[in-house]
């Protein structure tokens, strides 16, 4: 996603605009580092960014827009934080990870929004600083698992605690920045300038194994029922690529050449499946 597109790929494959977010951009420049996230009934949520590099001027608002709505600031984060991991619990809690802070240091700790109390609450830290950590809603709706750092950790919501789960095989020189979840028990993670999809079994947690790989990097991917859709763009020429992984098959669904849209080549804004009514 162009960091003030929202795009849309449609069943019959074709790609389409359908709105700016303008908030996201300040004086001509868009945010870095801001996240989009979504929720069952398909309400998507915006938070962080930094509009200039180096000069403090961030993006706090926490925007939120109902499937059928318009976008509202619902309310303002103290904490300043780009390149984190937003994942929402319900629809109605979200729950904002590590990611970078002012000075561009790396952050350990996480914020819980209550997107209907408008109330932000501190929670505990992450075991260790991380930023663009892959995370992911696990299906029982009562953890959190995140990979980053060369670690594998879960957040459980009821006792507000980090556990670090040891003795898992990482593949080396990867750091994941993606973390999809099939409903069941496989946790599909990716990383960006890498094309390869990784899967981790839940009910094991032992080690981290490579399926396969796409043709193009996995910056910007997401789950679509239980396929995983890849969306790359490349950073220095106008290819726009769309793929997926099916029934264990790699298939291109678009190639085409544009400069209307782009998909964020260098990290992953918001990358997520909505329902279709």
């Amino acid at each position: 996603m162009d960091c003030a597109k929202e795009c849309e790929v449609s069943i019959n494959g074709s790609i389409e605009v359908v709105e700016r977010l303008e908030f996201v951009k300040k004086d001509g420049v868009s945010a870095t580092g801001f996240q989009v996230t979504s929720g069952d009934e398909g309400q998507l949520v915006v938070t962080g960014g930094e509009f200039s590099l180096g000069h403090s001027k961030w993006q706090k608002g926490v925007w939120l827009r109902p499937i059928f709505g318009k976008w509202d600031m619902i309310c303002s984060l103290e904490r300043e934080r780009r390149h984190h991991a937003a994942v929402l619990v319900d629809g109605s809690t979200l729950f904002l990870i590590g990611g970078f802070g002012k000075h561009r240091i790396p952050l350990s700790s996480v914020d819980m929004v209550d997107l209907q109390s408008k109330s932000v609450t501190k929670c505990a830290d992450l075991p260790t600083s991380m930023y663009s950590p892959a995370a992911v809603l696990l299906p029982d709706k009562k953890r959190i698992l995140v990979a980053g750092r060369n670690l594998v950790t879960i957040y459980s919501l009821s006792r507000n605690s980090w556990d670090v789960i040891l003795g898992v095989t990482l593949p080396q020189g990867i750091e994941f920045n993606r973390a999809l979840s099939d409903g069941e028990h496989l946790v599909y993670l990716t990383s960006t300038h890498n094309r390869g999809l990784y899967k981790l079994d839940i009910r094991l947690i032992d080690q981290v194994e490579l399926v396969g790989n796409f043709s193009r990097e996995t910056s910007n991917t997401c789950m679509m029922g239980r396929d995983v859709i890849n969306f790359s763009s490349d950073e220095f020429g106008e290819e726009r690529v769309v793929e997926k992984y099916s029934n264990s098959v790699f298939s291109v669904i678009i190639q085409t050449e544009s400069t209307e849209f782009d998909f964020s080549p260098r990290h992953c804004h918001g990358c997520l499946s909505l329902p279709h009514y």
